[in-house]
């Protein structure tokens, strides 16, 4: 006899997994997937239809919704995270949000995907999505990878995600140095590509060529126009550790296609760079990270990038100064590196005095400090609590700040502070997507095949369903 019991525990996992891999609808009906399902277990069958599994997943939807909503509801304090994307010639906008519970830990909720209509302006879909969710008052960061003239008229700091800035740091260094030549290049290396893995006998003969030699490499991801820096990394490793086998092959076959030696010299420039910049962003791990790690990373970066002096990493090293200091600029950027207890005030060693300042002044401010000490610390003593917690000295890297801010019990007037300021991100995408290109791509080919009336759901649910 059938296990109602297992049958709905199939429901359920299905449902799981139709929403975490993004699989359309209609995926339910698909006779290869029925008859795995049945392969695994004759006594089973699918539960759901494509009109059933669209039903059971408003359903899930629907309650999900009021599970976030519940949330926000709780948090002081929030930071919106806007991912434009597009596909095909459709653009939208995946609108995330971001705060630091009472215990320290923190939150991140998949809210709405829009398509960005044409007179549809992303800072107006923004603000009305904010309003539905009941947390415009509680907003005051949006972090985006698109330009900050896109969310200007909401009053809210808008500070670039990281993975842009790393994108449009390489990129106009490159073309500054190189000028049209950089992308001319990148194209002759893509069409490379394409001939050689597009062409069932010649991809053959270099496989060949290649494992004769033992440097037989997987095809890299196929670059295009607005493909960001891993992916050219992806491309141009493939390129250089093959090259000889690549030339030996485009000219048994009398291609057109070659790498000068100039090219060689670009491509091993670039390389040197943009290793260096998975480097860097290998230390961030996955998920979102506090934008804290920004200018110490940045630093970092920079002292890298002048241990040589090709034309390419002066320049990129002249942009990293210029970043640097804007970002030393920003109370935000500043406040969380030095309320993180990895960093502290060790990044602003030209400055210390002006940045411990300044945190004094934000002290100060009506409802800004914590309970408990600051009941009995006068004002005037605010100074001798920022000395005691820098006084601490800097955590290993290793650590998570906010497990330390968690446990003080003698901070209780800077803690406030540190929760404001450490609940910012980085990105605004999970580093995952934002520097592995092989991730990004999967997502980004999942959501084109969805429906377009099930994007946000989907997207929603898919954020969500391990949140909160």
């Amino acid at each position: 006899m059938e296990d109602h019991g297992d049958q709905m525990d199939i429901g359920a996992e299905l449902l799981k997994m139709v929403v975490k891999d993004l699989h359309p609808m209609h995926f339910v009906e698909e006779a290869g997937f029925r008859a795995f399902l049945k392969a695994l277990n004759p006594v089973h069958r699918v539960p759901y239809n494509t009109s059933s599994a669209h039903t059971e997943l408003k359903k899930l939807y629907e309650n999900k919704k009021i599970e976030v909503k519940k949330a926000l509801d709780r948090a002081n304090s929030v930071v919106l995270t806007a991912e434009m994307w597009h596909r095909s010639s459709e653009n939208y906008l995946t609108l995330s949000c971001h705060y630091i519970d009472k215990t320290w830990v923190r939150k991140s909720f998949v809210l709405e995907t829009t398509r960005l209509m044409e007179g549809h302006d992303a800072d107006s879909v923004v603000g009305s999505a904010a309003n539905r969710w009941g947390i415009r008052n509680k907003i005051s960061v949006l972090v985006s990878n698109k330009e900050k003239e896109a969310f200007q008229k909401n009053g809210w700091y808008v500070i670039p995600c990281f993975a842009h800035i790393l994108d449009t740091t390489f990129e106009s260094a490159a073309k500054s140095v190189w000028r049209d030549q950089w992308n001319e290049l990148l194209k002759k290396c893509s069409n490379i590509v394409d001939y050689i893995s597009g062409n069932q006998e010649i991809a053959q003969k270099f496989k060949k060529r290649c494992q004769e030699k033992s440097d037989w490499v997987e095809y890299p991801l196929r670059w295009s126009m607005d493909d960001k820096w891993p992916v050219i990394l992806n491309m141009l490793e493939w390129i250089s550790k093959q090259s000889t086998s690549i030339q030996a092959v485009l000219d048994e076959c009398k291609s057109k296609l070659g790498i000068t030696p100039v090219d060689k010299t670009k491509i091993i420039d670039a390389l040197g760079t943009l290793r260096l910049f998975r480097n860097a962003v290998q230390e961030l791990g996955e998920d979102y990270h506090p934008i804290s790690e920004i200018i110490p990373l940045l630093i970092r970066m920079h002292g890298k990038l002048t241990e040589d002096r090709s034309e390419l990493r002066v320049e990129i090293a002249k942009k990293c100064e210029r970043h640097i200091f804007d970002m030393k600029q920003s109370n935000w950027m500043t406040f969380s590196t030095i309320l993180d207890p990895r960093f502290q005030i060790g990044q602003f060693a030209d400055q210390p005095e002006i940045k411990k300042a300044a945190i004094v002044k934000e002290m100060k401010k009506p409802g800004t400090t914590g309970s408990g000490e600051g009941a009995l610390v006068p004002k005037p003593d605010l100074r001798s609590v920022l000395e005691r917690y820098l006084g601490q000295g800097p955590l290993p890297k290793e650590k998570n700040p906010l497990e330390f801010w968690k446990d003080q019990k003698n901070l209780t007037v800077l803690a406030p502070l540190a929760h404001k300021y450490l609940t910012v991100v980085s990105t605004a995408l999970p580093l995952e997507r934002a520097f592995r290109p092989e991730i990004y791509r999967r997502q980004n080919m999942k959501r084109a095949c969805l429906e377009p009336e099930t994007i946000d759901m989907m997207l929603f649910l898919q954020g969500n369903l391990t949140s909160g």
